[in-house]
């Protein structure tokens, strides 16, 4: 499984990587990254299995994304707001963890992932 962390802050992405490393140590992750621009320009050229996608990002809210290219990965919205839940929804996202994100939670998460990808 290839991953993708879309995190512009730096504790958080360091956090998902470890929660990445400890449970699904067999997971690529393909790049962090911490903009919309760069998001996009990155998933132009490459693709993942799996997005950690955090909603406000450096450069705008991530939903903007959608706009800027096709996307067809899984996605997990992480975030520390709960009002975005109803959108992170509405993009077919596959589960919204709210920050700091417990073990369990996560764990549930990506087995969803990988439950829609078989």
């Amino acid at each position: 499984m290839r991953v993708l962390i879309l995190e512009d802050e730096l504790p958080a992405q360091l956090q998902l990587k470890r929660l990445i490393e400890k449970y699904y140590p067999s997971f690529e992750i393909a790049s962090m990254i911490g903009s919309l621009e760069e998001a996009a320009t990155w998933l132009s050229n490459n693709s993942v299995d799996i997005i950690f996608m955090d909603v406000e990002l450096s450069d705008g809210v991530c939903f903007e994304l959608y706009n800027m290219v096709e996307i067809e990965s899984n996605v997990i919205i992480t975030t520390a707001y709960e009002n975005y839940a109803l959108k992170a929804f509405k993009i077919n996202s596959i589960d919204y963890l709210l920050k700091p994100i417990e073990s369990e939670s996560f764990v549930k998460a990506v087995e969803k992932c990988l439950g829609s990808l078989t």
